[in-house]
């Protein structure tokens, strides 16, 4: 697999025990042979990640700016409902891949996490 490195980029910072957890998980993930038995573990990681990821890009600069509170609120119900419609549907992509597909996937998030 081959990340593209085209030039800058964003990320946000996983608090420790999300990023334990993501190492722990893709390190069984890799080691297994049958990997999609953790298919429905690695799609509740990935939702957490998504969630993390809104709110580190959508929130938390609202925060810092000290936006009112019905703009604070507003992107919190707007993040919500995003994650909220993104959820069914990345459990249902993860829990669609072969244990190669799932290993594929894994390798990418390995790639990208510092």
């Amino acid at each position: 697999m081959h990340l593209h490195h085209h030039g800058p980029s964003l990320r946000y910072y996983l608090n420790a025990d999300l990023y334990r957890r993501t190492e722990d998980l893709l390190a069984k993930i890799e080691a297994d042979d049958k990997a999609g038995r953790h298919a429905a573990d690695f799609a509740e990681l990935v939702n957490e990640l998504t969630d993390g990821g809104l709110t580190y890009y959508f929130v938390e600069p609202l925060k810092q700016a000290n936006a009112g509170y019905m703009a604070q609120k507003t992107a919190q119900i707007g993040m919500a409902s995003v994650a909220k419609i993104a959820r069914p549907i990345i459990r249902k992509l993860i829990g669609g891949l072969n244990d190669e597909q799932l290993k594929s996937v894994c390798a990418y998030v390995r790639q990208i996490l510092h």
